[in-house]
């Protein structure tokens, strides 16, 4: 007969029981900041204010075809 105590108690030694909750509130706050930047970035197109630097994005595709 297999028990599921042995899996619970693996599970509680390994710290992922405890630890699962604030791990979901870190990725919650760390994506708030970006959201911010998105939104600044959608008003920047919006508002035509957004440019491109030209010249860095040309060397950034150079770099990655070579």
């Amino acid at each position: 007969m297999v028990s599921s105590v042995g899996f619970s108690g693996a599970l509680a030694s390994s710290g992922l029981a405890k630890n699962s909750a604030p791990a979901r509130a870190t990725s919650q706050a760390a994506s708030e900041p970006r959201e911010s930047k998105v939104e600044a970035l959608a008003r920047q197109i919006k508002e035509g204010s957004y440019k491109l630097d030209l010249d860095s994005l040309a060397k950034k595709i150079a770099e990655e075809l070579i």
